[in-house]
């Protein structure tokens, strides 16, 4: 039987009055899943069509004013599409002859970026064609997010009206339509989908396809590597990882070989930029903390390589092993945080992940609370690039950086607490265990750990 949100969260429950109130502690609940996809549907649709209704008013400008920042409705889409050569029918990744900047993102996100194009053409005032480019990416993007609403259902076990976390969380409105995200976070969520039914190579090549278009969905293989070694279970381990790097070479191969240094792009970028906007580095460099000692890349892998290794210590000695979606939220936080680089809609990576691991309304709304907030700082930080006497100040700013990294640390505190006393688990009830785990699922600890521990 599933579980009403009603009767689950107190949030919900609290809220329910308008609309009947919680359901009764014996009504029988229904077990189809179309129901909560239906309501994610409208909820969505309600959500990110906010989203589009705020860049309005950098619509009006084809999105390339100067005002966009303090208007608060900047995206990327509309404005990369004219300044990466988007708009003159380019490939992202091959040569310019004038001179412009390549696309600075993975080979499928590129891709996806080039698509649009193909229908807008390369004729017409550029104001209504960037216009059309914008509207045809949006369309895309909303149905990436349907189908990770979609996987999210259907992965979430006794509990699929956690899902609308996903559906509902400002992010959507605020992010959605900012960048191209929501293709790698739709990939990410079929593969955890086919791995939650032990379908692994299948999870591994989607696995790596979300690789291919961000970097952030191979992390996945950090967790599923910890939990075969605490169970002695590396067969799935293997054969995924097999499966990403497989599916990522084939997408990547091809690109690298015919436009190397358009496909250098995006890792020539990510390895040569230093601290930049929303990184806690670049708040603690504002704060007149000295993290440029031994150098942006050095400080970034260092403190990251830390983080996942205490990750590793907690899921190797917690008294029950966690769930894979608990370790998978820690570690995309760890690499968020420590990260040379925030951008706004990194906040969805995130969506899916909690609304498995950690599916409570409040602390989800608490956290989305400090993204908006930030949402709404680096903006006005940004305008000073275009009126410096409207924009936020640095110090300020670093402020603001420091309450969307709290607000993660946040949700990565409550992940640690419900490992640690795996009884706060609201999902580990009436005898479940990992609901994505796949083939950990009920799995025992290995030989070598259940030595050690009763040593």
């Amino acid at each position: 039987m599933l579980i009403s949100p009603t009767l689950d969260d107190d949030l919900i429950a609290s809220q329910s009055a308008g609309v009947g109130g919680p359901i009764g502690k014996r009504a029988q609940v229904s077990d189809n899943r179309w129901v909560a996809f239906v309501v994610g549907i409208l909820v969505s649709f309600l959500v990110f069509g906010a989203g589009v209704v705020l860049r309005g008013p950098c619509a009006t400008n084809g999105f390339q004013d100067g005002r966009n920042y303090i208007k608060m409705c900047y995206t990327d889409i509309g404005k990369l599409y004219v300044d990466r050569g988007l708009d003159r029918g380019d490939f992202p990744y091959a040569s310019r002859l004038d001179g412009s900047d390549y696309v600075e993102y993975p080979v499928l996100q590129g891709i996806l970026m080039w698509v649009p194009t193909q229908v807008v053409g390369t004729t017409g005032e550029i104001k209504s064609r960037t216009l059309k480019y914008y509207a045809i990416s949006s369309l895309l993007l909303y149905a990436f997010l349907l189908v990770a609403l979609w996987a999210t259902i259907k992965s979430a076990g006794r509990r699929p009206w956690d899902a609308i976390i996903l559906a509902a969380a400002p992010s959507i409105a605020l992010v959605g339509t900012l960048n191209w995200d929501l293709l790698p976070v739709a990939l990410l969520a079929l593969g955890i989908l086919a791995w939650t039914r032990e379908r692994v190579w299948l999870a591994g090549v989607l696995i790596g396809l979300g690789g291919a278009a961000k970097i952030y969905p191979l992390l996945i293989v950090f967790p599923l590597f910890l939990l075969a070694l605490r169970t002695g279970r590396i067969g799935g381990f293997s054969r995924v990882t097999l499966g990403a790097v497989g599916a990522w070479l084939v997408v990547n191969l091809p690109v690298a070989y015919f436009y190397p240094d358009g496909w250098r792009r995006f890792y020539d970028l990510s390895k040569d930029r230093g601290f930049d906007f929303g990184s806690l580095w670049l708040s603690l460099r504002f704060l007149h903390v000295p993290v440029d000692r031994f150098g942006a890349t050095a400080t970034v892998t260092g403190a990251l390589v830390v983080l996942l290794c205490a990750i590793a210590v907690l899921v190797l000695k917690a008294g029950r092993r966690p769930r894979l979606m608990q370790i998978m939220v820690l570690v995309v936080i760890a690499f968020v945080v420590t990260n040379k680089v925030y951008s706004p809609q990194y906040a969805l990576w995130l969506l899916p992940l909690v609304a498995l691991a950690r599916p409570r309304w409040r602390d989800v709304l608490i956290w989305q609370s400090g993204q908006a907030i930030y949402y709404v700082g680096v903006w006005l930080w940004l305008n000073k690039y275009s009126t410096p006497d409207r924009a936020l100040d640095d110090p300020t700013y670093a402020l603001l950086i420091l309450l969307q990294v709290a607000s993660q640390l946040y949700i990565a505190a409550l992940v640690v607490r419900d490992i640690v006393r795996p009884d706060q688990d609201r999902v580990r009830v009436d005898g479940v265990d990992d609901p994505q785990g796949g083939e950990f699922d009920h799995a025992e600890d290995a030989s070598w750990l259940r030595r050690k521990e009763s040593v």
